[in-house]
């Protein structure tokens, strides 16, 4: 009983911390791409 609890909780844990890997590099992507967006357009100022 003790052990199958601890199976669901730590299935849940993983599946929680995968999210959270998706959603931390999807945030990296999207200030990776603001960066450069902002430096493309400071050199076409310039």
């Amino acid at each position: 009983m003790f052990i199958q609890i601890l199976k669901c909780i730590s299935g849940k844990l993983s599946r929680l911390f995968s999210n959270l890997k998706k959603a931390t590099t999807h945030a990296d992507d999207r200030v990776k791409q603001s960066i450069e967006m902002s430096r493309h357009f400071l050199k076409y100022q310039n």
